[in-house]
């Protein structure tokens, strides 16, 4: 698929390409009837009538969870047999951005994203669903810089299969990463933050 800025994918007029990965590009656009910003994610792979029943069963399913610290999904729908998300804008970028490879966190930053974050993924297994890819660029700064989990919606690319290598070696590093930062960093009960 070639660089959409300046088309419309359904109602949304794409702004600017904000980042691209091989199964994904994700734009910033406008929300047609209130002219606020938005992201729009747009799976790369064409999809079959049956892969996209899937994919928009997933995305009713993450539409439905409402948590002050995951990123919401506004609408969905299926261009040219690639199906796209609408999400709500960070302007402030990801964690990723504050704290570039290789930056320690010092520890009140640390524990507040982690106030918010923890509780989100509660909430997120209580439903039965796994992020499986938390990472810092998947940790989004709104307004006023509060923490939003995002790409929650890879549970949506996952209904595609064919990304099971992908997930699982994201699964063991999101795993491996959470542990090494408990014993690494010598956290405090969940409970007490």
């Amino acid at each position: 698929m070639a660089d959409r800025v300046g088309e419309h994918l359904g109602a949304y007029h794409l702004i600017r390409l904000l980042a691209r990965s091989p199964f994904a590009e994700v734009y910033l656009t406008k929300v047609p009837f209130s002219k606020t910003l938005a992201v729009l994610k747009v799976l790369l792979q064409p999809h079959t009538p049956e892969e996209i029943e899937r994919v928009h069963g997933a995305v009713l399913t993450l539409a439905r969870l409402t948590h002050p610290s995951l990123l919401p999904i506004r609408d969905f729908g299926i261009v040219d047999t690639h199906p796209y998300l609408v999400m709500d804008y960070a302007p402030h970028g990801s964690l990723r951005t504050r704290a570039p490879r290789g930056t320690i966190l010092d520890m009140p930053t640390l524990l507040s994203v982690l106030k918010h974050l923890v509780p989100a993924v509660q909430f997120a297994h209580e439903h039965n669903l796994v992020h499986g890819n938390i990472k810092p660029e998947n940790i989004l700064l709104d307004l006023t810089h509060t923490p939003l989990l995002s790409d929650l919606a890879s549970l949506w690319e996952q209904q595609t299969g064919g990304q099971g290598r992908r997930r699982k070696a994201h699964r063991r590093s999101s795993t491996w990463l959470l542990s090494n930062s408990r014993v690494r960093c010598n956290l405090p009960p969940i409970s007490t933050l």
